[in-house]
């Protein structure tokens, strides 16, 4: 008997967000291998840190991308905390004592603005992931 996981829609919405950022951080940095190889062959040296004119076809490509790869990143933190709100909402929200009910919200209040410290932002995804919808 073959057991099929069921996401909520909240659940299913970071993970969509998910494999888009996925996708666009692929190809952003794929595009900067492309990006310094154009800007040290232009510079005539091997830099670290290559800079190309912003008119330059690579160069537009790349913003192009980066501003995609923002986009996705910001629909994925959104998504998370409306993750984040529906774990509360549902399982999280009646757990543990009095102490721990009014605790554990405000844990999560810091966790969607601390998205950069990705341990503990990507150990309360991984948690809202677990949860049955």
């Amino acid at each position: 008997m073959t057991r099929t996981r069921k996401f909520s829609p909240a659940q299913s919405r970071y993970l969509a967000a998910r494999a888009t950022f996925e996708l666009a951080q692929d190809r952003y940095r794929a595009n900067e291998k492309i990006y310094t190889a154009e800007a040290n062959r232009l510079q005539g040296t091997e830099d670290a840190f290559p800079i190309l004119p912003e008119d330059h076809p690579v160069a537009i490509e790349a913003q192009a991308l980066l501003d995609v790869y923002n986009a996705t990143l910001r629909e994925m933190h959104a998504a998370a905390n409306a993750m984040f709100d529906w774990s509360l909402s549902t399982v999280l929200g009646r757990m543990g004592t009095p102490q721990q009910r009014r605790e554990i919200p405000e844990a999560f209040e810091k966790i969607k603005r601390m998205s950069h410290v990705q341990k503990i932002w990507i150990e309360a995804v991984d948690t809202a992931l677990k949860l049955a919808a």
